[in-house]
Order: structure tokens, then C-alpha cells, then sequence
């Protein structure tokens, strides 16, 4: 990142004193962490918290790499309900300790199935790490960086293998455990661990038989889940996929073919992920429906 300057690098360019407090008075330039200094201003809270840890980083040598969530977002992998005030490094040698300071902590040198690359732990061991922080956000990335093809199952083993006396090892197996790249957003991500909490059994990228004639490759439709057994569909709608027009009338199309084809559909978008239980009463609702012998009608 070249829109990052240090304190002396500003001073050999020529500005004063002055003129650095001047423009970080003026919100021209943002502190990041001592010494360091954005000269624009952050996108948004990733993009502040990738340019403070690239100044971690550069203040540090080669001693230290980007682990955790600060790891997980250098990868490009969302964010869950994470907390990105802190960033997270680990030192690459094991000779230090564990050191915690304001919005950085930095963590001893793990033990390591894979080594650093770019400056940043291995997919593989940064989505486990971050799991260590939240469950739900190591799950959430470890999903896309299975989709991805960051890492495969085979390479999430080894990195768990190599972990097991983290404190937080229970939650770090089970994302193991329930990781999926079949899943394509968060959304879809934390619908199906609801799922699975509720005991609802699902079929992800669900390929509907019968609409192979309304899709150009001829494959068909696909729906993100099916309930096992059942004719019920369910599609995570995170309300950012139809923004136009002409993408709501496609979809409101598709929906319709399909439901003239006699399943049923059940649309969860993010506050149905959360209440306990209300995700698993609106699948069970409509699995009740179907097997009532209801028809569908066209959606309005």
C-alpha cells in the first residue's frame, strides 16, 4: 500500500512537523499506529484495518505475519460479525511470547502445518485461527475459502491436526467438521449450521428436475437447498442479488416456474438467522404444507 507513510519517511520528503499534525488534524491523513499515517482516507472498516495491519507489518521487519482475522481478510474472505478494531499478527519464530497492546495483539508463533505466505498465515491456518475468535465467522470462511479453492478438506485437517491444544480446539473440529464449499455466501453458510442445530437434514445447490428448458446450459435450475426427501426449496434471499428491475422480474419468473412444478419455497433473509428456532418453524411450516397435499400457487 504506497498511501501509507512513516513519521521519518514524511520527514526525509520534505514535510515538516508541522505540516504532518496539520493534515492529521485535517483528517488528510489517518493515524494508523505510532509513527504510521494513511494519507487518505479508509474505504471502509476493512480498508482501515488492512492498512493498519500492512503498517504492523512494516514496522516489524519480517518478524511478524498476518494471522487470524486480520490473516482471513488479507485472503479476501468475509468478515462475520467480527470485530476488526484489533488486528491480529503471530511472530514467525517461536522464541516469543504472546503481547497485547491497543487494537493489536500479538500472538506467540503457533504451531504450523503450513508455512507463511505473503506475509500472512496459510489459508488453511487462518480461517482455524479465526474460528478459535467465533465459530461462526471461522465457519463462514472457511466455507469460501473451500469454494474458492484456497484450501481443500485434506489441508483443514492437517492445519487442525497441528492444533489441537489450542483452548479453543472443540470449536476449531467442529468447523472442520461442517465445513462445506458447497455453500456460495455467508447467508447460505449460516442457514445450513441452523439447520443442522434443528435437526433438519438439506441438499446444497439443489439441481430442480424438470426446468432444464428454461436455462440456456440446459443443467436446470438450482436452488441452494432442498429438504431431504422433501419438495421444499430453500433460497437464503440477502436482499443484494435482485437490485434492478429487470433481475427482480427474472427472479420472480424463475420462482414461478418453478413453484408450477409443485414445490414449495422457503425465502429466510438475515433477521430469520436471528431468533433461535425461527429459520427451522418456517422449514417445518412448509414441509407441513407440502405433505398436506397443498398445490402451489405463482409467487405474488
Amino acid at each position: 500500500m504506497d498511501d501509507l507513510i512513516e513519521w521519518n519517511q514524511a520527514l526525509r520528503a520534505g514535510f515538516s512537523e508541522h505540516d504532518v499534525r496539520t493534515r492529521v488534524a485535517a483528517g488528510d491523513w489517518v493515524p494508523l499506529m505510532r509513527g504510521w499515517y494513511a494519507m487518505r482516507a479508509p474505504q471502509d472498516e476493512k480498508d482501515l484495518h488492512l492498512m493498519r495491519l500492512t503498517a504492523v507489518l512494516r514496522a516489524n521487519g519480517s518478524r511478524l505475519v498476518a494471522s487470524h482475522s486480520s490473516a482471513a481478510l488479507h485472503w479476501g474472505l468475509p468478515m462475520h460479525d467480527v470485530d476488526l478494531s484489533t488486528v491480529h499478527v503471530t511472530f514467525r519464530k517461536s522464541d516469543r511470547r504472546s503481547k497485547r497492546r491497543t487494537r493489536l495483539h500479538m500472538h506467540a508463533c503457533p504451531r504450523r502445518a503450513f508455512e507463511p505466505v505473503d506475509n500472512a498465515e496459510h489459508p488453511a491456518i487462518a480461517t482455524l485461527q479465526l474460528a478459535s475468535l467465533s465459530f461462526e465467522a471461522g465457519l463462514v470462511a472457511v466455507d469460501e475459502a473451500l469454494r474458492r479453492g484456497l484450501v481443500d478438506s485434506e489441508q483443514l485437517h492437517r492445519a487442525e491436526s497441528v492444533m489441537g491444544r489450542c483452548r479453543s480446539v472443540e470449536s476449531i473440529r467442529q468447523v472442520v467438521s461442517q465445513a462445506d464449499g458447497r455453500h456460495e455466501s455467508p447467508g447460505e453458510t449460516l442457514t445450513a449450521f441452523q439447520l443442522r442445530l434443528a435437526g433438519i437434514e438439506v441438499e446444497p445447490q439443489f439441481v430442480i428436475p424438470g426446468t432444464e428448458r428454461w436455462t440456456q446450459s440446459r443443467h436446470g435450475y438450482r436452488a441452494d437447498f432442498r429438504v431431504k426427501g422433501e419438495r421444499v426449496l430453500i433460497e437464503f434471499d440477502g436482499r443484494s442479488k435482485y437490485g434492478r428491475g429487470v433481475d427482480v422480474w427474472q427472479e420472480k419468473q424463475r420462482e414461478d416456474r418453478i413453484r408450477s412444478l409443485d414445490w414449495g419455497f422457503v425465502r429466510p433473509i438475515w433477521r430469520d438467522l436471528l431468533g433461535v428456532g425461527r429459520l427451522a418453524s418456517m422449514v417445518r411450516e412448509a414441509v407441513a404444507y407440502k405433505r398436506a397435499g397443498y398445490r402451489e400457487t405463482p409467487a405474488s
